[in-house]
């Protein structure tokens, strides 16, 4: 039998660690590998959907009486995903997910734990990259499940090794009903589709996860050369500049910079309207974007006028050398200094012929500011 080995970079000695169990196969091996380290504090946490009636009554006995048996401090949840989801407009899996992880959270702080531990094995990062490719994802995407994310740590452990683990020390288990059924896409990956390239080219999961490693290294680099980006522009990203890196990269900037995930069509979106000349309004999920001139910097040499800014931002003028009076859109600044800016409150993208470019430039001085 091959046992299990946990990494531990992600349980370092000395910690608290919450393991999160439903009672499956994984988990019950997760937090008996985890107790047996014996040089960190473990604790468990069980939560129940509201889903499965009396089988989700069962689990939670059977977590309870483990733990029991072997001396692990219980924390038991509960919560109503079917009302949660139709509340929020969600699918019954994400909402599932949102409670159960802001379960987890509020119990490690409670209790005080380092990390939480969730159970997963290398099946379900499979399972999870196959899946978002069917979606067409993008390199993150194929990164898979990440091993630390804040205080959550996901050990991967594969398939075969727990349920041989469990089998030969004879710790029991439950199995959800619910993973049989073949109408959820993800049951369908498991049940079908791994099998079959298992038979095609056996250790398929492994060959998935080494190369979802290497492909989280390359996704690192991207976004720390975003990062870069981000914070070489600051608050305001010029559009021309945006339209010139790399699209991985610009792509990660934008995403990064907006909060949140970019699908292709909206990247496209956003740099065409960055390419665009004069006003203009961009509608985005949650978000309004506007193309005006409002964000400039300029030196002795060059002048720059394509700009994003977060519609938060007021207008900031900064310097200390020269001085002069500006007027934009009925409102009079003053200007000092060969390096300045404005930040306004809208998104700016290159404008260079637009009427208030003109008129800041006719009032300061050629030797302050040439046009490039």
């Amino acid at each position: 039998m091959s046992e299990p080995v946990l990494d531990r970079s992600l349980l370092p000695a000395g910690c608290t660690v919450l393991c999160a169990v439903s009672g499956g196969a994984d988990s019950v091996c997760l937090l008996d590998l985890v107790r047996r380290l014996g040089d960190v504090t473990v604790l468990c946490a069980h939560f129940d959907h509201g889903i499965r009636g009396a089988e989700s009554a069962r689990d939670a006995a059977f977590v309870e009486a483990l733990c029991k048996e072997w001396g692990v401090p219980f924390f038991p949840g509960r919560g109503d995903v079917p009302a949660y989801a139709a509340a929020n407009g969600l699918s019954i899996e994400t909402a599932a997910r949102e409670v159960r992880y802001a379960f987890l959270e509020r119990t490690a702080k409670e209790q005080g734990a380092d990390v939480i531990a969730t159970a997963h094995n290398l099946n379900d990062n499979a399972e999870t990259i196959l899946f978002r490719m069917a979606r067409g994802t993008g390199l993150r995407g194929l990164t898979g499940i990440p091993a630390r994310r804040g205080r959550i740590v996901r050990p991967l452990l594969p398939r075969r090794d727990i349920e041989e683990y469990l089998t030969a020390r004879g710790i029991p288990h439950v199995e959800d009903s619910t993973n049989a059924e073949t109408d959820a896409a993800r049951n369908r990956i498991r049940l079908d589709v791994l099998p079959r390239l298992e038979s095609i080219h056996p250790g398929a999961a492994a060959g998935i996860a080494r190369m979802s490693e290497t492909l989280a290294e390359d996704e690192a680099f991207l976004a720390s050369l975003a990062e870069e980006k981000l914070a070489l522009w600051g608050e305001a990203i010029p559009g021309a500049e945006l339209c010139a890196v790399p699209r991985p990269v610009a792509r990660r900037a934008l995403a990064r910079w907006l909060g949140g995930e970019l699908s292709r069509e909206r990247f496209d979106a956003l740099l065409r309207f960055a390419a665009g000349d004069g006003d203009g309004v961009l509608e985005l999920p949650g978000r309004r974007v506007r193309r005006e001139l409002g964000s400039a910097r300029g030196t002795r040499r060059r002048w720059r006028s394509a700009c994003f800014c977060p519609e938060k931002r007021s207008f900031t003028p900064v310097g200390g050398a020269f001085r002069a009076k500006v007027a934009l859109r009925g409102r009079k600044f003053k200007l000092r200094s060969t390096l300045f800016a404005f930040h306004v409150p809208i998104y700016v993208v290159n404008c260079p012929s637009h009427p208030a470019l003109r008129e800041i430039r006719s009032s300061c001085t050629a030797a302050a500011v040439r046009a490039r």
